[in-house]
């Protein structure tokens, strides 16, 4: 079962309906995602003919990382190509924060660490 993310910066995004892109690691994560919004969120837009969903581009940024466990190379996981020939690694099935600690659980696995709270950024 998901976990419902209490963070505001979270509200009005379906992480479980969003696709994860990609990742980069350094003194920061962060992960690129294709973010499916809700109706009640402020960037929602009626989705486009052919499309089911709200999507809009941007990341999730855990800065300051202090530690991190479980998150592979992109390269050691099998992504899904759509229709468009573009790569993606599945949904984020669960998020969690406390005290500094997060988690993310990945259709490719289980993610945890220390960082700063998370936020949301979207593409204009």
């Amino acid at each position: 079962m998901a976990h419902v993310p209490t963070t505001p910066a979270f509200e009005g995004i379906d992480l479980t309906e969003s696709f994860v892109l990609g990742w980069q690691r350094g003194n920061d994560l962060v992960i690129s995602m294709e973010f499916c919004l809700c109706e009640d969120h402020p960037q929602y837009r009626t989705p486009p003919p052919g499309e089911w969903a709200c999507f809009v581009r941007g990341f999730i940024q855990f800065l300051h990382l202090k530690a991190l466990d479980g998150l592979p190379e992109m390269d050691a996981v099998k992504g899904a190509v759509d229709a468009t020939g573009e790569r993606d690694f599945g949904h984020i099935e669960g998020i969690g924060f406390a005290n500094g600690d997060f988690w993310l659980e990945c259709e490719f696995g289980t993610i945890s660490g220390t960082s700063d709270h998370p936020t949301v950024s979207l593409d204009p």
